[in-house]
């Protein structure tokens, strides 16, 4: 789109970004879906105060499950200690994602094609669908 509308050609605006440094990442922010620092507080006094696991979830408006594993995998009811799972967990949510492309070289090959092309990349996954539809993984 800033190629068409600077008349210029996809290569020379990715080239003319790179050097000025790139696109900044969007910072990080924490699932809604995963466990607060604030969340790993209230587990931590309550593991203290010796409060059940099920009590606490119910305290949290969490499943159960949620808590007991959050506590059995970061130390449990001895050393569990909110500040470390939460690091933890923070650094564990940023690992590497091995991408279906990485995975699949035909698919890889298929979809720069097809995006060289001047494909959306939301004709691709339609066009992918109906092509090769005993590929569900692609």
């Amino acid at each position: 789109m800033i190629a068409r509308a600077l008349r210029c050609s996809p290569t020379t605006v990715r080239n003319h970004i790179a050097l000025s440094g790139g696109i900044r990442p969007r910072p990080r922010k924490r699932s809604p879906y995963r466990l607060s620092f604030q969340e790993r507080e209230g587990i931590s006094r309550d593991i203290t105060a010796g409060v059940f696991a099920r009590t606490i979830s119910t305290r949290l408006g969490r499943p159960a499950s949620t808590i007991s594993r959050e506590i059995r995998r970061k130390g449990g009811r001895s050393s569990y200690c909110a500040n470390i799972a939460d690091i933890q967990a923070w650094e564990q949510a940023k690992r590497p994602r091995v991408t279906k492309l990485d995975l699949h070289e035909g698919l890889r090959e298929l979809v720069c094609l097809k995006l060289a092309e001047d494909w959306s990349p939301q004709q691709v996954a339609v066009w992918l669908k109906s092509a090769f539809p005993d590929e569900p993984e692609w």
